[in-house]
C-alpha cells in the first residue's frame, strides 16, 4: 500500500495539471492541408505559430478526425477540442436549440450576445467585416461556432451587397441592349406583360449562383430559402415595378427609357433591401426568427465553402452575360408575340441545310430536314422577317439553332410550352443546362394542326388548335 498511494498521488497531479492545461492553452483549428475543414490559409481560424516555433495545432491529445461525427456532449468535454465546420456539427451540438433557448436571447442582439461572451469587437454589418477569432481566444465551446457562422453569413452579405451592382450592372447594360434590337417601340408591351419582368427578375435570383457557383453547388436547395427570403433578390423587380411604374410618363418616347430606368431603380432598392435585412437580422434578438437564429438555423454558415468562393468580375461578367444574353431574348421575344414554327415548310430552299435565305431571318433546318422557324404575331398576321436578326449572333453570340433546339427539347420533356424550371429555384450559371431558354413551338407535323393551317393559315392554326399562348 505504501507503493501505491505516491502512485495514486502523482496520477492524480497529473489529471489536474492536465485539466489545467486546458482550460489556458487556447485550441486551435489544424493548419490548412491535406485532411482540413478550412479551405482558406489566411482566414481568422488558420493555425498561429508560437513564439517558440511550435503551434497549438500539434496537441495530439485533442481529437483529431474530422469525418466523424461528434456527440454534442465533446462541446463540455473539451470547450477548446478543433471540431470541422460542419452543417452535421451544427446539428450535432444541437446549435439551433442553443441559440433558441438562450438565455435572454429574445431581446439580445448579435453585438450583445457578442460581448456577453466576451468577443470584443464583434460588429457585423454591410461595410463590416466581423471576426471571431481563434477558439478559446477567448470564446468557447458552443458560442464559438456560433460566431463562426455569424461571421459567414456576414462575409456571404457583403459580398453579395458588393457583387450585386457590378451583376445588376451588366444586366440592365444588355436588357437595353435587346429592348433596343428588338422591340424598339414596345416597352410598354414589355412592362405591362410580366412575362419580360418575371425572367428578369429570375436573373436578379440568379446572381448568388453567379457569385458563388461552388458554394451553390454544394448547398443547392438548403442556401435558397436564405436567398429568397433574407435578401428578396428573386422578387425585389417586381415590388419596385409596382412602385416605379405608376409615375412614369405615358408618352412612347419616354416609354423607350423605362427598361432601363427601372433595372436602374431596382438596383439601388434591391441593394438597400439586403442592407435593411441583413440590419434586421444584427438588431433583433438572436434567439428570433428575425434575429440570428433566423438566419443560422439549419447550420448552412457553419463551413467552409465561404472561403475563397468570391469571383473576379470579369469571371461575374461572363457568367452572368452567357446566361443573361439568352434568358433576355427570349423575355422579350415571349412577351413580343414571338413563337417557332416546326415543319411548317421542307428543308429545299436556299438556306443553310436547306432552311430560309437571308440575314432577316431565324431558320434552322437539323440534320434531319426537320426546319424550324422563329416567327412573330403582330396584330393577326405572321412576321417570318426581321431587320435586326442578323444581331442575334453578330451583337449577342447566340444561334437561331440554340433557340429552337433548347426550346424544343424542353417543351418535349416537359409538356408545356415555354415551361420554365427554374421559378423555385437558383438558376444555374450555364447557358447550355436545360431550359434556360423556352419559346412556345408550334409543332406542325402534327396532323390536326396541319389540316388546320390549310384552311385558316399557320398564325390562326397554331393559336386554335395549337392553343399557343400570347399570339
Amino acid at each position: 500500500m505504501l507503493t501505491i498511494k505516491p502512485t495514486l498521488a502523482i496520477i492524480s497531479l497529473l489529471i489536474n495539471f492536465r485539466s489545467f492545461q486546458c482550460q489556458r492553452t487556447p485550441i486551435l483549428p489544424s493548419p490548412v492541408g491535406s485532411g482540413s475543414f478550412l479551405s482558406n490559409a489566411s482566414n481568422p481560424f488558420s493555425t498561429t505559430p508560437l513564439s517558440n516555433g511550435t503551434s497549438p495545432g500539434n496537441n495530439t491529445s485533442l481529437p483529431t478526425n474530422t469525418t466523424t461525427p461528434v456527440d454534442g456532449s465533446a462541446d463540455f468535454r473539451d470547450p477548446c477540442a478543433r471540431l470541422p465546420l460542419t452543417p452535421q456539427l451544427w446539428q450535432s451540438l444541437d446549435l439551433d436549440d442553443y441559440l433558441r433557448n438562450f438565455p435572454g436571447g429574445k431581446n439580445l442582439s448579435l453585438e450583445s450576445f457578442a460581448e456577453k461572451v466576451e468577443a470584443t469587437n464583434f460588429e457585423c454589418g454591410i461595410g463590416k467585416m466581423c471576426n471571431a477569432n481563434q477558439i478559446c481566444m477567448p470564446v468557447r465551446g458552443r458560442d464559438w461556432y456560433i460566431l463562426v457562422a455569424a461571421q459567414n453569413w456576414n462575409s456571404f452579405s457583403n459580398q453579395m451587397y458588393q457583387a450585386t451592382a457590378f451583376a445588376l450592372s451588366v444586366i440592365q447594360g444588355l436588357a437595353s441592349s435587346i429592348v433596343n434590337d428588338y422591340a424598339p417601340h414596345r416597352p410598354d408591351v414589355l412592362m405591362i406583360g410580366g412575362t419580360f419582368m418575371g425572367d428578369v427578375a429570375g436573373l436578379f435570383g440568379a446572381i448568388p449562383g453567379f457569385v458563388f457557383p461552388s458554394m451553390l453547388a454544394f448547398f443547392g436547395g438548403t442556401l435558397w430559402p436564405f436567398i429568397q427570403g433574407g435578401t428578396g433578390f428573386a422578387t425585389g423587380l417586381y415590388w419596385t415595378y409596382h412602385n416605379v411604374y405608376a409615375s412614369l410618363p405615358s408618352d412612347e418616347f419616354s416609354k423607350t427609357m423605362d427598361v432601363s430606368y427601372l433595372l436602374s431603380k431596382a438596383q439601388a432598392e434591391t441593394q438597400a433591401k439586403l442592407s435593411d435585412a441583413t440590419k434586421k437580422v444584427i438588431v433583433n434578438g438572436i434567439s428570433t426568427e428575425e434575429g440570428l437564429y433566423g438566419a443560422l438555423k439549419g447550420g448552412v454558415f457553419l463551413n467552409n465553402h465561404f472561403s475563397a468562393t468570391e469571383r473576379s468580375e470579369d469571371e461575374i461578367k461572363e457568367a452572368i452575360s452567357a446566361v443573361a444574353r439568352a434568358r433576355l431574348v427570349a423575355a422579350i421575344w415571349k412577351a413580343t408575340g414571338f413563337f417557332i414554327l416546326r415543319g411548317h415548310k421542307p428543308c429545299t430552299q436556299d438556306g443553310p441545310n436547306g432552311a430560309l435565305p437571308g440575314d432577316d431571318v431565324f431558320s434552322y433546318c437539323n440534320p434531319d430536314g426537320m426546319m424550324m422557324t422563329i416567327v412573330q404575331s403582330i396584330e393577326g398576321k405572321l412576321h417570318e422577317k426581321f431587320l435586326s436578326a442578323h444581331l442575334l449572333t453578330a451583337k449577342y453570340n447566340l444561334t437561331t439553332q440554340y433557340f429552337v433546339e433548347h426550346s424544343w427539347d424542353c417543351q418535349e420533356k416537359y409538356g408545356s410550352y415555354s415551361y420554365d424550371p427554374y421559378k423555385k429555384t437558383i438558376l444555374p450559371a450555364n447557358p447550355d443546362a436545360e431550359c434556360i431558354v423556352s419559346l412556345a413551338v408550334c409543332d406542325m407535323t402534327r396532323k390536326d394542326i396541319r389540316k388546320d393551317a390549310k384552311k385558316k393559315g399557320a398564325l390562326k392554326a397554331c393559336r386554335d388548335v395549337g392553343q399557343i399562348p400570347g399570339i
